[in-house]
Protein backbone atom coordinates (compact mmCIF):
# COMPACT_ATOMS: atom_id res chain seq x y z
CA UNK A 1 0.00 0.00 0.00
CA UNK A 2 1.48 3.34 -1.05
CA UNK A 3 1.54 6.48 1.04
CA UNK A 4 -1.53 7.89 -0.69
CA UNK A 5 -3.62 4.72 -0.37
CA UNK A 6 -6.56 4.58 2.02
CA UNK A 7 -6.81 1.73 4.52
CA UNK A 8 -9.22 -0.93 3.33
CA UNK A 9 -12.23 -1.68 5.54
CA UNK A 10 -12.64 -5.23 6.73
CA UNK A 11 -15.30 -7.39 5.12
CA UNK A 12 -18.59 -8.19 6.80
CA UNK A 13 -18.71 -11.18 9.10
CA UNK A 14 -21.07 -14.10 8.56
CA UNK A 15 -23.17 -12.89 11.50
CA UNK A 16 -23.47 -9.39 10.04
CA UNK A 17 -24.67 -10.87 6.73
CA UNK A 18 -27.21 -13.08 8.53
CA UNK A 19 -28.45 -10.12 10.62
CA UNK A 20 -28.94 -8.08 7.45
CA UNK A 21 -31.04 -10.85 5.91
CA UNK A 22 -33.25 -11.28 8.97
CA UNK A 23 -33.75 -7.52 9.39
CA UNK A 24 -34.69 -6.99 5.73
CA UNK A 25 -38.14 -5.52 5.04
CA UNK A 26 -39.39 -8.62 3.21
CA UNK A 27 -38.31 -10.86 6.08
CA UNK A 28 -40.06 -8.70 8.65
CA UNK A 29 -43.18 -8.60 6.48
CA UNK A 30 -43.23 -12.40 6.19
CA UNK A 31 -42.71 -12.74 9.94
CA UNK A 32 -45.59 -10.35 10.66
CA UNK A 33 -47.84 -12.22 8.22
CA UNK A 34 -46.95 -15.54 9.87
CA UNK A 35 -47.76 -14.12 13.30
CA UNK A 36 -51.05 -12.74 12.05
CA UNK A 37 -51.95 -16.05 10.40
CA UNK A 38 -51.22 -17.93 13.61
CA UNK A 39 -53.21 -15.42 15.67
CA UNK A 40 -56.19 -15.85 13.33
CA UNK A 41 -56.15 -19.62 13.76
CA UNK A 42 -54.32 -20.56 10.56
CA UNK A 43 -51.27 -22.48 11.80
CA UNK A 44 -50.69 -24.18 8.44
CA UNK A 45 -50.57 -20.81 6.67
CA UNK A 46 -48.25 -19.47 9.38
CA UNK A 47 -45.93 -22.48 8.94
CA UNK A 48 -45.89 -21.98 5.16
CA UNK A 49 -44.97 -18.31 5.64
CA UNK A 50 -42.20 -19.23 8.09
CA UNK A 51 -40.84 -21.77 5.60
CA UNK A 52 -40.89 -19.08 2.91
CA UNK A 53 -39.08 -16.75 5.31
CA UNK A 54 -36.38 -19.36 5.96
CA UNK A 55 -35.87 -20.05 2.25
CA UNK A 56 -35.72 -16.32 1.48
CA UNK A 57 -33.21 -15.64 4.26
CA UNK A 58 -31.04 -18.61 3.25
CA UNK A 59 -30.97 -17.60 -0.43
CA UNK A 60 -30.14 -13.99 0.45
CA UNK A 61 -27.42 -15.11 2.87
CA UNK A 62 -25.78 -17.34 0.26
CA UNK A 63 -25.79 -14.57 -2.37
CA UNK A 64 -24.44 -11.94 0.05
CA UNK A 65 -21.75 -14.29 1.32
CA UNK A 66 -20.62 -15.07 -2.24
CA UNK A 67 -20.56 -11.35 -3.08
CA UNK A 68 -18.49 -10.63 0.02
CA UNK A 69 -16.03 -13.37 -0.98
CA UNK A 70 -15.68 -11.88 -4.47
CA UNK A 71 -15.04 -8.44 -2.99
CA UNK A 72 -12.34 -9.82 -0.68
CA UNK A 73 -10.65 -11.73 -3.51
CA UNK A 74 -10.76 -8.74 -5.87
CA UNK A 75 -8.90 -6.56 -3.34
CA UNK A 76 -5.76 -8.52 -4.12
CA UNK A 77 -5.96 -7.92 -7.86
CA UNK A 78 -3.72 -5.29 -9.43
CA UNK A 79 -5.32 -2.00 -10.41
CA UNK A 80 -4.32 0.93 -12.55
CA UNK A 81 -2.06 1.10 -15.55
CA UNK A 82 1.08 -1.04 -15.33
CA UNK A 83 4.38 0.82 -15.59
CA UNK A 84 5.56 1.12 -19.18
CA UNK A 85 2.11 0.68 -20.71
CA UNK A 86 1.35 3.19 -23.43
CA UNK A 87 4.95 3.94 -24.33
Amino acid sequence: MGLDALPQPKGRSIWAIAKTQVAAFVSLLLLAAAGLGYALGEPLQAAALLATLAINALAGFVMDNRAETVIQVSKGLPTGIPPGAGR
